[in-house]
């Protein structure tokens, strides 16, 4: 949590910066889309990596190289080329994506199975608090102090994160297999596919999570599609000021975050997989409520209760997913699902970047609440029958997460 802060707080200085040194959309989209590429490319590499790898000290190695790597950015202020910026930026989002696959497959081994979704609803907390705060405070900082002051703040994220990561205990059987892990990177040519081709296998054989990995990946579109068209809707079809727009966006943050809080409270009673479909067809009802809403209150509530469900939604799957995956291959199925979540987000940013000109605003939107409305009816019917809190699919838990428990 405590390196995301500074993650946000530079996810808005560097498009900040290129900006001001260029005046070009184009260098500004190009940035962002360096920050993508790894999510997209990468991530099927550091599943593997996180599997083969003592995953806390990979979650502490991944801190100390980010940590480092953000100093050179101290240099733009000595006018280093800007393509110190897109380099930075590439290899800092390949390592988050190294520490995202550690995270989540280290969390099963430390966090008790019953207690998983209620972790997982924490964590969304954090993670809700930090995308209200970060954002704005990284411009704040920009806007006084300069890309200096947020690359020597994020560095300082990153340092602190590694130090209280030292202070995790692992369990005696996760100790065991941690130390008698391979050092991987030299048996990367000869197994690297193979390693991959397991991860991919533990998915397509089991039905549950074909399923969740569809779901994923059309929820995915259907946000990039939204990500690409709130601020035209907002400013040509509601005619909000950026003012207006902060307050409908901090309603979006504060669904979420109040979201996750809710979750936590319940979440031994949300162990069926319908809870996914139900919370998808209570987003789409949610984001039509916002398409047809035109008083600014009533916008605002709506992209507020619009967030919570996808919460509770994101923080089942990622808990079926600890359970249910042999903890040996945990790394590579998150690897695999951050790049079908990828995937689905360039293939909604896609089809709303073409299409926004020819067919409006609106019923792209409305197709989008479309598309989360039908894929929750058909997760309500494939996940029947999933449920957290018991080994019902093919896949083993590992012994590892056995002994955490």
């Amino acid at each position: 949590m405590v390196s995301q802060l500074g993650d946000w707080a530079l996810l808005l200085a560097l498009p900040l910066f290129v900006y001001s040194r260029t005046h070009s959309i184009t260098s500004t989209g190009a940035l962002v889309t360096v920050q993508l590429l790894p999510r997209l490319v990468f991530s099927p590499i550091a599943g593997v990596l996180a599997d083969r790898w003592n995953r806390k000290l990979t979650l502490i190695g991944a801190d100390v190289f980010r940590a480092g790597l953000l100093l050179l950015l101290v240099a733009m202020a000595a006018g280093a080329p800007l393509g110190l910026v897109y380099a930075v930026a590439l290899l800092e989002a390949s390592a988050s994506q190294l520490f995202v696959a550690a995270d989540g497959a280290l969390l099963p081994v430390i966090v008790r199975r019953e207690n998983l979704l209620r972790a997982n609803s924490l964590l969304s907390v954090g993670t809700s608090t930090i995308r209200l705060v970060g954002p704005p405070a990284g411009g704040l900082l920009f806007a006084v102090l300069g890309l200096t002051a947020s690359a020597i703040v994020d560095s300082g994220s990153f340092v602190l994160s590694a130090l209280l990561l030292l202070g995790i205990r692992l369990p005696a059987a996760a100790r065991a297999a941690a130390e008698g892990a391979g050092d991987g990177v030299r048996a990367i040519p000869a197994a690297f596919v193979r390693e991959l081709a397991e991860g991919v296998r533990c998915i397509v054989t089991s039905r549950v999570f074909e399923a969740l990995c569809l779901v994923l990946g059309t929820v995915m579109v259907a946000q990039g599609m939204l990500e690409t068209l709130l601020v035209p809707f907002v400013v040509d079809v509601l005619h909000l000021d950026p003012t207006r727009y902060g307050v409908l966006t901090a309603a979006q943050g504060l669904g979420a975050l109040l979201g996750a809080l809710a979750l936590g409270a319940v979440s031994r009673y949300l162990t069926s997989g319908r809870i996914v479909g139900a919370a998808l067809v209570v987003a789409g009802v949610g984001l039509v409520g916002f398409v047809v809403a035109r008083p600014l209150a009533l916008s605002a509530a709506t992209l507020f209760l619009l967030s919570v469900p996808l919460v509770a939604a994101s923080a089942w799957m990622q808990s079926y997913y600890q359970e249910h995956v042999d903890n040996e291959l945990l790394g590579r199925v998150f690897g695999l699902t951050e790049t079908v979540s990828s995937v689905g987000i360039l293939l909604g940013v896609g089809a709303a970047s073409l299409l926004g000109g020819h067919v409006g605003v609106v019923p792209l939107l409305l197709a989008a609440a479309g598309l989360l409305v039908v894929t929750g009816a058909a997760a309500v019917v494939a996940l029947w029958t999933a449920r957290t809190g018991q080994t019902d699919v093919a896949a083993p838990a590992s012994e590892m997460a056995v002994a955490a428990e």
